[in-house]
Parts: C-alpha cells; structure tokens; sequence
C-alpha cells in the first residue's frame, strides 16, 4: 500500500506507532464524488477527523489517479468502495466497531450502498 503525506494547513497530528499494544482507532472511509478529475479528495475536511483521532481512508475508484481500468460512474465502482471496506476489517489497528463512511454526490451513493450491504444491525 502506497501512503503520500499531504501538506497541511493545521499543525502536525500526533504520530502513533504500532508497537503491539492492541491500540485501535475509529476509522473515516470518504468517497469522493464526482467524475474523472472532477469532484476530486476534499483534504482539507479529511484533516479535521485526522486531529480527532480517526484512520482516514480515501479509496480511489478505478480508472482514477493513475488506477487500472476505466471509471464507471454507478458500474463497478461500487466494488471499489466494498473492498477498502473489506480491507480496512483486516487491519489490526483499526476498530472495527467504530468505521464510519462519509461522501458527496456519487460518493454518497456508494457510501450508502456499502454501508447497507455490510450493515449488521445494532449492536454489533
């Protein structure tokens, strides 16, 4: 997995390392909306989750950002959407119990559309 470090507006976040001690932290999948180079990552909201302490998690749909494929608005990009969900349950840091998802227009609908699929009820 490739992560890029983002410039920022806000001061440094509080680096965590994984040393083993069970931590585990709320994670933010966002889906962005819009089309091809259109309606690209808001980072600048994404940033204010990261000072509260969440995992933030921007998938990008395929086709886009230099990925395999081509962009199917409303196709198989919801697919795109279920597996960073399906990766982001294996992670050992993540709580699994506290993954929210958030997007805008198109990725609204595949936010709604994964949530509905994986939802497994109250308290759970």
């Amino acid at each position: 997995m490739q992560v890029q470090q983002l410039t920022s507006r806000y001061p440094p976040a509080k680096q965590h390392t994984l040393d083993g001690n069970g931590a585990r932290w709320p994670v933010l999948i966002y889906c962005r909306g819009g089309l091809g180079n259109y309606g690209g990552v808001n980072t600048a909201w994404l940033e204010q989750f990261v000072h509260k302490g969440y995992i933030v998690f921007a998938p990008s749909y395929r086709g886009n950002e230099g990925g395999e494929g081509h962009d199917e608005y409303g196709g198989r990009d919801a697919e795109d959407v279920h597996a960073a969900y399906r990766l982001v349950q294996e992670w050992p840091f993540a709580d699994t119990k506290r993954i929210s998802m958030m997007g805008f227009s198109r990725g609204a609908i595949n936010a709604v559309h994964t949530a509905t699929t994986y939802n497994e009820g109250p308290g759970t």
